[in-house]
């Protein structure tokens, strides 16, 4: 075995030329995780990158209600992590917990994937790196980061439990988080720009049934204020410009999201959407590269959930399984 040193962004990169698999899937969300796990059951070498936590998402939501299951109970996003992880350990999936820097993906055979520590080879490539809320520039915004203002609320729900807090988004996953939070505080402030919820109705009529919830639609956030931490948020009004001060201990931020895919910056060859934000895929999965495909999150779909996730790994996987075939 020969290894290779080079620095590639001032880290130390190790080339070792026998890591090498079928396939690499990048990205530990429910979508990388399910198709490393088809991967698996159908005999192929597979590598799940993951940065940090394996489905660190689903800990966010208190119940799955779009995904099927076998009895009329509940599940939780962590008893579905949960489920995942046991199907990795019975699976003898391998994980690396890198983070990925960039691809040489242009080839046919022998794709990079370069990470912080190592370059693993592969035949082909699942991009399933999800999404993430894009920075709202917020009066103070700078002054509070860590001080009051967040972007996880599964790791700072705990510490206001009992208070009153404040959430600010324009999506799903704005409204679902703060279903979750409302378990933790006192009083949850929910406030968008938009002029209604955007989420189904089930989730629409939770939250607005909801006792600890109060909703100002069309708001937006003016300003915060305290000493050390966030004590006070000014929201005003888009239609008649009054504006409110709530006291709070907390504020979470989950407005627009993009693609995480700073790794592909380099890869001008795969199609990404007008705005940069996510990757244009067939219908098949395929990317612009062959040998590349993209689901989940990151993948320019209508709809984010963990069902169609299921299926966008279903049939990525099938399509690589004939694509390995025909590079024999």
């Amino acid at each position: 075995m020969v290894k290779v040193t080079q620095e590639v962004n001032k880290e130390i990169i190790t080339f070792n030329q026998n890591m090498g698999y079928d396939l690499i899937v990048i990205g530990g969300g429910p979508a990388g995780v399910i198709a490393a796990i088809l991967a698996s059951n159908r005999g192929i070498k597979v590598l799940l990158l993951e940065e940090v936590v394996i489905c660190s998402n689903l800990y966010n939501i208190q119940n799955i209600e779009d995904f099927p299951f076998t009895d009329d109970e509940e599940v939780s996003g962590s008893k579905l992590a949960e489920i995942f992880m046991n199907q990795i350990e019975k699976n003898n999936i391998e994980i690396a917990y890198e983070r990925v820097i960039k691809l040489d993906i242009l080839k046919n055979k022998n794709k990079k994937v370069i990470t912080q520590r190592h370059v693993y080879f592969a035949k082909s490539i699942i991009l399933a790196s999800g999404m993430q809320n894009r920075t709202v520039q917020v009066p103070g915004s700078k002054k509070y980061y860590g001080r009051g203002l967040s972007y996880c609320a599964a790791c700072d729900a705990l510490s206001l439990t009992g208070k009153d807090a404040m959430i600010s988004g324009n999506n799903e996953y704005a409204v679902k988080t703060a279903l979750y939070l409302a378990n933790y505080v006192h009083k949850l402030y929910f406030v968008t720009e938009c002029n209604n919820i955007q989420a189904t109705d089930k989730v629409n009529r939770k939250i607005m049934l909801h006792p600890k919830i109060q909703c100002y639609f069309q708001h937006k956030l003016d300003g915060l204020y305290g000493k050390e931490v966030i004590e006070k948020i000014k929201i005003t009004s888009l239609l008649t410009d009054k504006s409110i001060m709530c006291d709070v201990s907390g504020l979470f931020l989950y407005h627009d999201v993009a693609g995480c895919m700073e790794y592909l910056k380099e890869n001008t060859d795969i199609n990404v959407d007008i705005d940069n934000e996510f990757i244009n895929t067939s219908n098949l999965m395929e990317t612009t590269i062959s040998g590349v495909y993209s689901i989940g999150s990151l993948r320019n779909n209508y709809l984010k959930r963990i069902i169609t996730f299921s299926s966008e790994a279903l049939i990525a996987i099938n399509e690589i399984q004939n694509y390995l075939y025909f590079l024999k």
